[in-house]
């Protein structure tokens, strides 16, 4: 008998009168978790329920909402959870589900502020009250009627079945169940082959041996020296149990402070989290002077796509620390964050309990382990969870518990933030933790205005509800501007490693290693900088360009991705300088000269019959595979580098750009497969392959593929990023009008959620590519005439002829892809526009002869590359890289 069945026969036996269906061990997310088992009354466990509450306008059918959640419960094992000990360990118990009872209170007798008043009672009571985690069920639900077209749905559940990301889908398949029970139509959602004891019993293979001692070392490494990192004073001594009382003070950031927060992460390759992540860490060093400052923070732990569709506690607690010694510019602080963030998401399947434990940390009552505050970004689930009939928003309360010191919330609400911090009332005054807001506040706006100031400069309002008599905003000793000058740190050997990978070996990165190799002969050399003004004709007349594409002063030293520049004005400002210079450079040459001055060295160098390659290096360093990356309809390879930053700089990335930006064009997708395919041998002559494109770069990735299984090589990662099916290409009139009529909704609503000041430079930039699609059109018909190509196939037509987008479109409806036997991964946004993929998941389904397997990306199709998303998206790659890695090395 395994030992699967050993568990479920004690269980049977010890629990005749219960019908089980599955039993697991309890992955250890909580420490107190069994005590909340073994005593139920226990207060600590209801500070630990997850309640929400949605409010609905319209006419609300009670019946179809009832049957709707009692479908959920059925489907989703974990809701259907109840704990018991087997052999001293703590065992989740799935069984058959029970009718769920929605019990229907009738508020509307009151008067309007009442009626509000009596509802948020009702709620905290039933979010207050514990759950019996032996008997269950561990969902409750209750239905407020506040009038006759106003109701509120409040359910609760526990963390130890739900996280923040099954709300979502809990949300989500509630709307979907319920439309489809008040039109008495079939259910839609497709059974649930994988259910979370599926996601246990995987886990713990992966956390069995020698993997759970590598990962636990990796967490002893990190944790080094540190002291539970409690870095804010408390007003008051600390009970000698943590009483989890607490309450909540808000802010929310205007639309021009979050544009900029964005811009800026954008320009240092981090997610908009990491930023706010970074300002925070500088204020905690700031207060406390400490410089290795660590929070918690919840990571999503998904890493299988059979799991992206389950409710239960998949999250799990990690401890981002930093060290922030050197007195570093703020920017830095972003670098060194993103590189703390995206190597503890490699390590971030380890049960935090299970850390604790494993780090022989002892249990404190009074505080929480290995870390003080929390700090979380949600990303509040609304788009894609329609109720017919019915207006819906959320039904917001304060529970009045504190399971942290302080947890700090970053809510993303449509286009806005909302910065929530949740603190312990028997620790911090009211006072306190409204400075200390104030200070975070103003903190933001200091780094988007110059975020080249370091930590000791950025500027805060003193007061004196942190530190006792010291001033809340001063360390014991305040580090100084000067603290660098003329003594080795590590901030510029840092900015090398960081920056090396997007500038290769241009002649500042030369300056700049050698820098970091000797400090002091830097300080003396720095005078002798290049000037930063334009010194010939050629740095002057791309200088003029800049200025006119970015509408303000900039000098030739300025970077491109800094300045926020994207692939749109990349393209804008190339289409100039070859008017002007009648050169034409790739738009992947910003990968290795990013400034006025390196681009006019080029300039200088080449000619307008320079032939480039298509393989362009973007991160060569790192020890892993490489992962090699197609181009775009447009040609160009410019995502490549937020995606570099993204996946870490242990992972090399190779682009693969269009040849026709700078000369003969491939004319078929096979063509242009077979020639990167080439170059592709240049830098890794064997397999295994690892390869990815976006949208028509998916058609060219997956041709690469089976041409390269074709030759006997083993491909052993394809990754498509929302790429529909080549035959999605084939549109009716009808449809035609239908797509362009789904993208001007979208843009109305992305325009709806940027600041006044962005609006206009939206609308220009879809101006010129309307103007795009036009000519493109004409560029199109005349492809469809066969009128590219003469004679013995080297002359060409006019260059008006060559535009890229079109070229590569023709070449994709022509193809017609024959079907690869290995596995195709595909990640496919959750609101991608349904006449481009409705399909998709059934057509690459029928073409990977290996397997298909999906994961979902939050947002809209375009948006799978932008951030915040795009940190999503590579999150979910690097764990399918590291698994096609480990997959290769136990094959050989």
């Amino acid at each position: 008998m395994n030992p699967q069945d050993r568990l479920l026969a004690k269980i049977r036996e010890r629990n005749p009168e219960l019908c089980v269906e599955d039993a697991f061990l309890t992955p250890a997310w909580f420490a107190p978790q069994e005590l909340w088992v073994k005593d139920h009354q226990n207060s600590n466990s209801a500070v630990y329920n997850h309640p929400l509450g949605l409010r609905f306008q319209g006419a609300l059918q009670i019946s179809a909402l009832e049957e709707s959640i009692g479908a959920v419960v059925r489907r989703h094992h974990a809701l259907r959870s109840v704990f018991s000990f087997v052999d001293g360990k703590l065992v989740q118990i799935i069984v058959p589900p029970g009718r769920i009872n929605v019990p229907f209170v009738d508020l509307s007798q009151f008067g309007e502020q009442e009626r509000e008043s009596q509802a948020r009672k009702l709620i905290l009571e039933d979010a207050g009250r514990a759950f019996d985690f032996a008997n269950g069920p561990l969902l409750r639900a209750i239905v407020l009627r506040l009038g006759p077209a106003d109701h509120v749905l409040a359910l609760t559940t526990h963390h130890l079945v739900c996280d923040d990301w099954s709300t979502g889908i809990l949300v989500r398949e509630l709307a979907t169940l319920y439309n489809a029970f008040t039109r008495k139509a079939p259910l839609s959602l497709p059974d649930l082959q994988f259910q979370y004891g599926d996601f246990v019993r995987w886990l713990e293979k992966q956390l069995d041996g020698e993997k759970l001692e590598t990962r636990i070392s990796f967490w002893r490494g990190q944790l080094a020296g540190g002291d539970s990192f409690h870095h804010l004073r408390p007003n008051q001594p600390r009970p000698p149990k943590q009483s989890f009382r607490g309450a909540e003070q808000k802010r929310i950031l205007s639309e021009d402070l979050i544009a900029s927060l964005r811009l800026l992460s954008q320009r240092e390759r981090a997610s908009l989290f990491m930023t706010m992540l970074a300002a925070w860490q500088c204020l905690l060093h700031r207060v406390s002077g400490a410089t290795h400052i660590a929070v918690g923070s919840c990571a999503a732990n998904r890493p299988l796509a059979e799991v992206e569709g389950l409710i239960g506690r998949f999250g799990n607690d990690l401890v981002l620390r930093t060290d922030l010694s050197g007195n570093p510019t703020f920017q830095e602080v972003i670098g060194r964050v993103r590189e703390t963030a995206l190597t503890a998401y490699s390590y971030q399947d380890v049960p935090f309990a299970e850390l604790v434990k494993r780090l022989d940390s002892a249990r404190d009552p009074s505080r929480n382990p290995l870390f003080q505050v929390m700090f979380i970004m949600q990303d509040a689930p609304k788009q894609g969870c329609e109720f017919p009939g019915l207006n819906w928003s959320w039904f917001t309360f304060d529970v009045g518990t504190a399971k942290y010191d302080l947890n700090v919330w970053l809510k993303i609400r449509g286009g806005g933030l909302e910065i929530a911090f949740e603190y312990n009332t028997d620790l911090f005054e009211t006072a306190t933790i409204s400075h200390l807001l104030r200070n975070y506040h103003g903190l933001l706006q200091a780094v988007v205005a110059d975020p080249g100031k370091r930590v000791a400069e950025l500027p805060l309002e003193c007061g004196s509800h942190l530190a006792g008599q010291q001033p809340a905003c001063l360390p014991e000793k305040q580090p100084s501007p000067s603290d660098d000058v003329g003594k080795p740190g590590p901030s510029m050997a840092f900015m090398v490693k960081e920056l090396r990978p997007a500038l290769g070996d241009s002649p500042r990165m030369g300056q700049w290693a050698e820098a970091a190799s000797n400090p002091n002969e830097f300080m003396i050399r720095t005078p002798l900088a290049p000037d930063p003004t334009a010194t010939d004709p050629i740095e002057s007349q791309v200088l003029k360009i800049w200025e006119v594409g970015f509408k303000k002063p900039v000098t030739i030293d300025d970077d491109f991705f800094q300045l926020g520049g994207d692939s749109l004005l990349a393209a804008w400002l190339f289409a100039q300088i070859e008017k002007r210079f009648k050169i034409s450079l790739p738009l992947a040459a910003l990968f290795t000269v990013s400034t006025i001055r390196g681009i006019a060295n080029m300039l200088r160098k080449v000619s307008p019959a320079t032939q480039w390659p298509s393989l362009v290096a973007v991160q060569p360093q790192g020890w892993r595979p490489p992962l090699f990356c197609t181009n775009g309809v447009s040609g160009d390879i410019l995502y490549c580098g937020p995606l570099a930053g993204d996946l870490g700089s242990d992972q090399p990335i190779f682009g693969l750009q269009s040849r026709g930006l700078t000369g003969p064009p491939h004319l078929t997708i096979p063509d242009m497969a077979r020639d990167y395919i080439k170059e592709v041998r240049s830098v890794q002559p064997r397999g295994p392959y690892h390869l990815c494109g976006h949208c028509f770069g998916g058609w060219v990735a997956y041709e690469m593929a089976r041409q390269l299984q074709a030759q006997g090589e083993e491909v052993s990662f394809l990754g498509l990023i929302n790429t529909p099916v080549p035959s999605c290409l084939h549109r009716s009139p009808s449809e035609q009008i239908r797509h362009v009529a789904e993208k001007g909704l979208l843009d109305l609503k992305n325009l709806g959620n940027l600041p006044t000041t962005r609006k206009w430079d939206f609308l220009r930039r879809r101006f010129v590519v309307v103007q795009q699609m036009v000519a493109r059109s004409n560029t199109a018909a005349a492809c469809r005439r066969g009128a590219l190509l003469h004679g013995n196939g080297r002359r060409f037509l006019p260059k008006w002829i060559l535009d890229v987008s079109a070229i590569n479109l023709h070449a994709a409806k022509k193809y017609v892809p024959e079907k690869y036997s290995g596995q195709v991964t595909l990640f496919l946004s959750e609101h991608a526009r349904p006449l481009l993929y409705s399909n998709a998941i059934e057509g690459w389904r029928a073409l990977a002869g290996g397997g298909l397997e999906i994961h979902t990306l939050p947002g809209a199709d375009e948006s799978a590359l932008v951030e915040p998303y795009r940190l999503v998206m590579a999150e979910k790659m690097k764990a399918c890289l590291e698994k096609a890695q480990a997959t290769a090395s136990a094959a050989r």
